[in-house]
């Protein structure tokens, strides 16, 4: 891997901007899918921390420190998870280094080269095989200055000039080869003596003196990621080990030794693959990213996919990087082919929310699933991710799949939805969390809203729906009661929820109209039976609201709030369970627009208290924003910037009972 540096440091001047806050958040959090970004070219533009910050080790040069260190730093603020590593050249200096900038990490490693130190030739003509860089001779045989040799200084280089910036968790050491004459031809004089050496001993001579630097990295930065690039020879020295070009010189020999490597790296264990297109600007290879990415799944390792050696400069993103498979569930096994040596096989592995398959070989094979899977649901590639629900898939050769484990429509449970919605899942920072589904019950009316909740609280879940100005509550599967809250003349919708208002056993409903009226809150009993009204908004609004009750401050008492519908601002009120105001209003967007806002509570962090979500109304771009029981925003993520005629209504469920509500929004709506 060698980047190109002449534009890169022949910049003297500092070149810094602060970024604001993007409006979706990080996705890297060090969990599969693992991934790496070799970002090796000159400019970090504004825009770009916020992209990098997806991803779970993005590797830069060293230079970025002076170049770009304001956005260094917003790549970590952005995600606090993610890894830095400072891109460091074991075994070359470009000469543009030497005509950088007196203050940047490159040019003081470059100042620290004397001229013996260069791998020559015997009529000492130094040697290089990638055009504007000059080959170090890492061996014992180079030449001692001042007590030290070249692969003397680069641990203490990196201490002293590349961690001391704070900036970086660790490095990525390029071209670490156990052979060097593959690189620099024959005729190496490796001890300066005028005379050619034999390849063995050059290449002998060259992996001790490798070895040698590697350890000194890693005696002088005791605590540092350390990944190094171009032989799996060094696996038990560092963290990790890159797997450049994979799988273009094959699949099941590049595949062994990266599993072999990750049994010998420190941990915490990096190795990695990069898959590009063989420096063509092809992002929609898709066959391509999935055959490296799913290796990599299998084998627990790291993945990358970019242009290549001439464009490790790439922030290309794919719906398998969005896939929420969990962890892995055991050892990967071969479910096609020999299970032994280094020979294509397909390969499958268990996660704990999906499962992933990789085919090595030259033939399709229809591989039985353990249980019942469901295809990703994504937008790039819909011939594989078309979000089927299957038990048997076809992997075709060369290729991978991965998929994620059904998720019941029945598991969204004391939150209403609108039956029959198809539902993506986020967390409150706007991470995809999992594939959208069907949320639908055979039992409720399409397009009613729905609500399972046990509400009388005797352990068994009960129904209730509205539709058409009617609200029907069945009770442990018994006989429907019905009852019209607004009127016999209102057939509009009505907004659900439940929850604890009065210190009674039982829970009450707690409901408002969803337009063509005023915004009544009307809180019935488990019968129907209205217990307390009041209005929301004012009286000439007839744009009705959306409901939700939650405990905000964990005082043990319930909150109601309301979001007003079409018409209305998005002006938020909050009121204690009888009616009086509770903390002060305020509008959750733009005063100016009037689509309203849909509210949901629930409890989105896990901290034990619940958090208000708002979703805008129709007419603006898809938004939502989370507040905490003060009403202060915690975070916020669009989905688009088209406006939408159908708004975003928020639904909150922990549907995977990791004890976090997750956001559940309407596909149609963006």
């Amino acid at each position: 891997m060698k980047q190109r540096l002449a534009a890169l440091l022949i910049i003297p001047t500092l070149v810094a901007a602060l970024v604001p806050a993007p409006s979706l958040a990080a996705n890297g959090n060090q969990a599969p899918p693992k991934l790496v970004n070799f970002f090796l070219g000159y400019e970090i533009k504004p825009d770009d921390p916020a992209k990098l910050a997806k991803w779970d080790i993005v590797v830069l040069d060293m230079d970025q420190t002076f170049q770009f260190p304001e956005r260094l730093r917003e790549i970590k603020r952005i995600n606090p998870k993610v890894k830095l590593l400072a891109y460091v050249n074991s075994s070359d200096v470009s000469e543009a280094r030497f005509r950088g900038h007196p203050s940047s990490p490159g040019f003081k490693l470059a100042s620290r080269v004397p001229e013996s130190w260069f791998l020559t030739r015997p009529d000492g003509a130094r040697i290089q095989w990638w055009g504007g860089s000059w080959m170090m001779n890492a061996s014992d045989k180079c030449p001692i200055v001042n007590g030290r040799q070249w692969n003397d200084i680069i641990g203490e280089f990196i201490r002293d000039e590349v961690m001391s910036t704070g900036a970086w968790d660790g490095v990525f050491l390029d071209s670490a080869y156990s052979e060097v004459t593959p690189f620099s031809g024959t005729g190496v004089d490796i001890d300066r003596n005028g005379i050619s050496d034999r390849d063995n001993d050059v290449n002998a001579a060259w992996k001790r003196g490798m070895t040698k630097l590697i350890r000194k990295v890693r005696e002088a930065n005791p605590s540092i990621l350390i990944m190094n690039n171009s032989s799996a020879a060094y696996a038990d020295l560092t963290n990790g080990v890159l797997f450049e070009n994979f799988p273009r010189g094959g699949w099941a020999w590049p595949f062994a030794e990266l599993r072999t490597a990750l049994s010998k790296n420190a941990s915490p264990k990096i190795s990695s693959v990069n898959t590009n297109t063989n420096n063509q600007e092809n992002p929609n290879d898709f066959r391509l990213m999935r055959y490296g990415l799913t290796t990599t799944l299998i084998a627990d390792g790291y993945f990358s996919f970019d242009a290549g050696d001439a464009g490790h400069h790439r922030t290309w993103w794919y719906d398998e990087y969005d896939a929420p498979i969990g962890t892995a569930r055991g050892a990967a096994k071969v479910v096609r082919g020999p299970t032994q040596g280094a020979y294509p096989a397909v390969w499958a592995r268990e996660f704990t929310k999906g499962y992933a398959l990789v085919n090595g070989t030259k033939k399709a094979e229809e591989i039985t699933l353990p249980g019942e899977f469901e295809k990703l649901s994504g937008t790039q590639d819909p011939r594989i991710n078309n979000g089927a629900i299957v038990t048997k898939v076809i992997v075709p050769p060369e290729d991978g799949i991965v998929l994620v484990r059904r998720t019941e429509a029945t598991e969204v449970r004391g939150t209403s939805f609108q039956n029959g919605s198809f539902l993506q899942v986020f967390d409150a920072q706007g991470n995809r969390l999992r594939n959208a589904f069907f949320a639908n019950r055979d039992d409720v009316p399409g397009g009613a809203n729905a609500l399972v909740v046990d509400l009388d609280r005797n352990g068994q879940d009960d129904l209730i729906y509205s539709q058409n100005g009617q609200v029907t509550i069945r009770l442990n599967g018994g006989a429907a009661t019905n009852v019209r809250p607004y009127g016999t003349a209102y057939r509009g919708g009505i907004e659900l929820a439940a929850g604890q208002t009065d210190r009674s056993a039982a829970w009450e409903l707690i409901l408002t109209p969803s337009s063509g009226r005023e915004a009544t809150v009307v809180i019935t009993d488990t019968r129907g039976r209205a217990l307390r009204s009041w209005l929301a908004y004012r009286r000439e609004f007839k744009g009705g609201a959306t409901v939700a009750i939650g405990d905000f401050n964990r005082d043990g008492l319930r909150e109601i709030v309301t979001g007003p519908g079409r018409g209305g601002g998005p002006h938020i009120r909050s009121f204690k369970t009888d009616g009086v105001p509770w903390v002060g209003a305020f509008f959750a967007f733009d005063s100016n627009t009037n689509g309203g806002a849909r509210v949901a509570a629930g409890d989105v962090d896990g901290d034990g208290a619940d958090e208000l979500v708002v979703g805008s109304g129709p007419g603006l771009a898809p938004r939502i924003r989370v507040y905490d029981g003060a009403m202060r925003l915690k975070s916020e993520f669009s989905l688009g910037t088209a406006a939408s005629a159908a708004g975003l209504k928020p639904t909150l469920a922990d549907i995977d009972g990791d004890g976090k509500a997750e956001i559940l929004l309407p596909g149609q709506a963006f």
